[in-house]
Formats: C-alpha cells, structure tokens, sequence
C-alpha cells in the first residue's frame, strides 16, 4: 500500500487509504446475518465466493508476484 502513497504525505494517506479498505469489512458484517438468513448458509457462501472473485482477479493484475510494480504516478515498471 506504501508504493500507492507520495512519501510527502505518506501518513496521511496511509492512513486514509487503511480506513478505505476497513470500509467494506464494517458495511458488509451487519446485513451478513440479514442474508444468511434470508439465503441460507449454502447460497450465502456461494454469493460470499462470487464477491470475492472479482477482487481475487484484481491480485492477477496488481500483485507484486507478477514482476511488475506500478507506482504511485500509476506508471508501470519492470523489476
């Protein structure tokens, strides 16, 4: 998350940037029971799945694992 952050303002927005992915996990736990309930713990799984997918697709693109780094001005470079 640091190669994301201008290290002028490193705090700030290492800050700023962790609450923005604490968002999901604070939105998403109070409806869960809600949907577990209105789908069943099978299909509540399966939906669990089908929302991950996506991000887990994002890791193939922005990973560091894959020799590529993208930095903060959104260039990409070779390591």
């Amino acid at each position: 998350m640091m190669t994301l952050c201008n290290p002028k303002f490193s705090a700030t927005q290492f800050a700023l940037l962790s609450s923005l992915m604490a968002v999901s996990r604070d939105l998403l736990a109070s409806p869960a029971g809600a949907f577990k309930d209105a789908l069943g713990w099978g299909n509540f799984f399966l939906m669990t799945i089908a929302a991950a997918v996506p991000g887990m697709l994002l890791l193939l693109v922005f990973a560091p694992w894959n020799g590529r780094s993208v930095q903060a001005d959104g260039l990409e470079s070779e390591d």
